[in-house]
């Protein structure tokens, strides 16, 4: 018997309330909802947490959410959905699949998923955007390149050894990064 819970699902070993399923995802109504129409939706693969998976399933849970949230309006008439995921333990996260919950809301409904915001001062939000600064300034927005294509390196294909290798867009937002105020917040332990 299988050891998580979701993939028991995709094995058919548990039963469930399924909503939706395709190759990479399944959907089921939550056993113990929030409200009436909580939908929990799950990688078919097993992925502990969201770093693990790919892009592709990444956008395609996103993608069928949304189309589960326009389901959930239309079906039991809410106000509005959480489209929640809920990342590592100290996230909440019970159960080391990767899962988004679609929340059915209606107004007063009594369901508090507001937090306290935390009152940060300047060189705080300072110290934090550069650390982040740091990282997501290299996430590119282009998919992927294979560096081998039917057997073939990638870089035969260029106009002579002239493609740009890509080191030119990294090298100028590296550069970008280098003024007095980042370099000073490294510093800091």
């Amino acid at each position: 018997m299988t050891e998580c819970e979701f993939c028991g699902i995709v094995n058919g070993e548990f039963e469930s309330e399924e909503i939706y399923q395709d190759d990479k995802v399944i959907a089921v109504l939550h056993l113990k909802p929030t409200v009436p129409g909580h939908i929990l939706l799950f990688t078919k693969k097993h992925y502990p947490i969201v770093e693990e998976v790919p892009d592709d399933i990444c956008s395609h849970m996103l993608a069928i959410a949304n189309k589960l949230s326009t389901a959930i309006f239309e079906s039991i008439a809410c106000h509005g959905t959480n489209i929640i995921i809920e990342n590592g333990t100290a996230a909440g996260q019970a159960i080391p699949h990767v899962s988004v919950h679609i929340i059915p809301r209606n107004e007063n409904d009594k369901v508090n998923l507001e937090w306290q915001p935390k009152k940060l001062s300047n060189d705080e939000m300072d110290i934090v955007h550069a650390q982040l600064l740091a990282k997501t300034e290299l996430i590119s927005h282009e998919p992927e390149h294979k560096e081998q294509e039917h057997g073939q390196d990638s870089h035969d294909n260029n106009d002579h050894g002239n493609k740009k290798t890509g080191h030119d867009k990294h090298d100028s937002k590296v550069q970008k990064t280098e003024n007095y105020k980042y370099k000073q917040l490294r510093r800091i332990p």
